[in-house]
């Protein structure tokens, strides 16, 4: 289940609470509780959140093998799910679908029929009007018989990488502890508080060196 999943993924990394996970990853805490608490999925951007943020594929964090499709549960997942109007992707998720669709020959029709959705739900996620949930995801991946990274725009059809995720000799497998969890703090506040940390370090470092020239000490 992706809640043992999860809470396996954060005892890995020392964390202790929802709140920390929430702090880590700049996702809601009562999103997480709905996930550890009422077994739900989560949704587009934040399978992609905790991804890069665990350092794994999404195949691994949603334990597609395990996973059996209720119907159900994917449209009522789908119709709750909106497009974010600034979602990031390295490919787009609606051009792959589209592209994975006209390689089988079939109609939105089948596909919907396959996983359970509607046709109307194929085609918002083809335009690009809604964002997949996480059950979404796994339903199309397990038709198409390709990984959830893949659909995801994440690895390319040979499986090669399409993000860069720290690996061993870079910079961040040298960092402390307390340099990491600043890093990681970091990555979870939104464009203006990266700003206002940045413009702070800016001139405190400016000031900093301007008393080391002089000799004092800080």
């Amino acid at each position: 289940m992706f809640k043992n999943k999860l809470l396996d993924l954060m005892a890995e990394k020392s964390i202790s609470s929802q709140r920390q996970l929430s702090l880590l990853t700049d996702i809601p805490t009562t999103t997480i509780s709905g996930w550890i608490n009422a077994g739900r999925l989560p949704d587009y951007s934040a399978i992609k959140k905790l991804s890069k943020f665990f350092n794994i594929s999404t195949d691994e964090l949603l334990e597609q093998e395990d996973f059996e499709l209720s119907t159900r549960n994917v449209l009522c997942d789908f119709e709750t799910e909106k497009r974010e109007p600034n979602a990031n992707s390295l490919i787009d998720f609606s051009d792959i679908l589209k592209d994975l669709r006209f390689e089988k020959n079939v109609t939105q029709g089948v596909v919907a029929k396959s996983c359970g959705l509607t046709p109307t739900c194929i085609c918002q996620l083809e335009t690009g009007a809604r964002n997949p949930t996480g059950s979404t995801i796994i339903a199309l991946a397990k038709y198409f018989d390709v990984s959830a990274d893949y659909l995801l725009g994440l690895t390319s059809d040979d499986g090669a990488e399409l993000y860069s995720a720290p690996t061993a000799g870079t910079m961040h497998e040298t960092l402390s502890p307390d340099e990491r969890e600043l890093v990681e703090r970091y990555r979870a506040l939104d464009d203006k508080l990266k700003k206002i940390v940045m413009d702070g370090i800016k001139v405190y470092g400016g000031a900093n060196e301007l008393v080391s020239k002089s000799g004092k000490k800080v």
